[in-house]
Order: C-alpha cells, then sequence, then structure tokens
C-alpha cells in the first residue's frame, strides 16, 4: 500500500474530529459484509456511538443523511473494485468519488456526452494512456461535487467543469458560484482515481487525514500523496 505507516490500532476510543478536518477511509470490500457495515464503522471512529446504533436518512436526491446523530456529521460513501471509501466531516458537506479504471473504456465516447467542450478539447489534445488517466481525473472530480451537494448525476455531469492549471492545481470552472467547494485528487493506486469535494471552509482551510480500514474495526494511517488540489485546499496528513 502506497505510504502506508507502520503504526496499525485496533479498534479504540473515537476521536473527535478537529475543526476543518475530514477523515476518509479506505477499506477493501472482503473485510466488509457490505458497504453499510464498512460505513458505520468508520462512523463509529468520530463519535462515542456503536456502529449499529447509526439511523440514516435520505435527502430530496437520495444522498444519505445521519439521522438522530450524536454530532454534527456529513459523510458519503463510493465503492468500485474491490476497495470502498468513506469519507466523514463536521465542516459542512462532503463527497468522495472511487473509480477503478478502465483501460479499454473509449473515454472520448463518454466525454462527448458527459464533459464539457473545454474538457473533451483538452482531453482530444492528449495521448491515449495520459488521456485515460485525466477523463478519470475529470469523472472523479465531477461526481464527487455531485454527491457533496446532495444531487443526482443526471444532468449534472456537465454542471461542474474543471481545469488543470499549474501543476497540482485543479479549477472549478464552471458551476453554481453560491456553493463553492474544496476539491483533492489523490495519488493512490495506479488503477484507481480517487477525489474528494468539501464546502469550502469560511477562513482557513480543510485538513484531510486517510486511514486503511482494517478488520476488526482497526486503522492505519496512510500518507497518499496528491495529484492535485484546488487553491484553498488543505494538505493530506
Amino acid at each position: 500500500m502506497t505510504g502506508s505507516s507502520a503504526r496499525q490500532s485496533s479498534a479504540s476510543e473515537p476521536i473527535a474530529l478537529a475543526a476543518g478536518e475530514i477523515r476518509l477511509w479506505l477499506g477493501r470490500a472482503v473485510n466488509y459484509a457490505d458497504s453499510d457495515q464498512f460505513r458505520r464503522e468508520c462512523l463509529s471512529h468520530c463519535a462515542d456511538q456503536a456502529p449499529a446504533a447509526w439511523r440514516f436518512a435520505s435527502s430530496e436526491h437520495g444522498k444519505p443523511r445521519l439521522q438522530d446523530s450524536p454530532l454534527p456529521l456529513d459523510f458519503n460513501l463510493s465503492h468500485s473494485g474491490d476497495w470502498l471509501a468513506c469519507a466523514v466531516t463536521s465542516a459542512g458537506e462532503v463527497g468522495v468519488d472511487l473509480e477503478q479504471v478502465d483501460r479499454e473504456r473509449d473515454v472520448l465516447r463518454v466525454a462527448r456526452r458527459y464533459f464539457s467542450a473545454r474538457e473533451i478539447e483538452s482531453l482530444t489534445a492528449l495521448p491515449p494512456g495520459q488521456r485515460q488517466d485525466r477523463f478519470y481525473d475529470l469523472w472523479t472530480l465531477k461526481e464527487a461535487w455531485i454527491k457533496a451537494r446532495g444531487l443526482t448525476l443526471a444532468g449534472e455531469l456537465q454542471g461542474a467543469a474543471f481545469r488543470f492549471g499549474s501543476p497540482g492545481l485543479v479549477e472549478l470552472e464552471c458551476a453554481d458560484a453560491s456553493s463553492p467547494a474544496t476539491f483533492w485528487l489523490l495519488d493512490w493506486r495506479q488503477d484507481y482515481r480517487l477525489a474528494l469535494c468539501a464546502s469550502e471552509p469560511q477562513s482557513g482551510t480543510t485538513t484531510l487525514r486517510v486511514f486503511e480500514a482494517l478488520p476488526g474495526g482497526g486503522e492505519r494511517p496512510l500518507q497518499l500523496p496528491l495529484r492535485a488540489a484546488s487553491g484553498v485546499a488543505g494538505g493530506v496528513t
């Protein structure tokens, strides 16, 4: 596992989220009965509540939300291939998207249906190998943004257009300006793409902490490098 710490922890007392903090867990799907078990264990790392005690409701467009939570937490879940991802924060809204890269996918055909003209132009200009990588960068950013806002994919994928500026910087070019957001693209595994979106903080930056979830409720900190982030995004610790 890229960048993993040597320290592992078994199930232990939850540690409260710091102001402006997002926690992201990555877990092997085979270690969980289903994604519901995974999200419950991740939430219980952040609040003094047993996994079975969490209650859920849905927003207008179907985004799962906590009901009668002991803390004001927002969370989001994604599943692709052999892995699950769950992000939790008390600092507004959060969305996460995990996608396994399909090297045989006709990404230009998909992009012409869902991407902006500028994004399609930037993809077309790239060599095929880089084109696949950039397509999944864009796709996961779009999905993370949509999921953070609690919207549906249908009709929204073109509503957020992204531009990669100087190395390591990604900018949201076209979206609802009334909902400013912070973005991270994480360099995790070569065959996966991973993006997060969070409500932009009123002041300061948002800190992202990443863990591998272990069987039995444990966790192992991961130090993941960034592929790119928006200008106000805090570091990954």
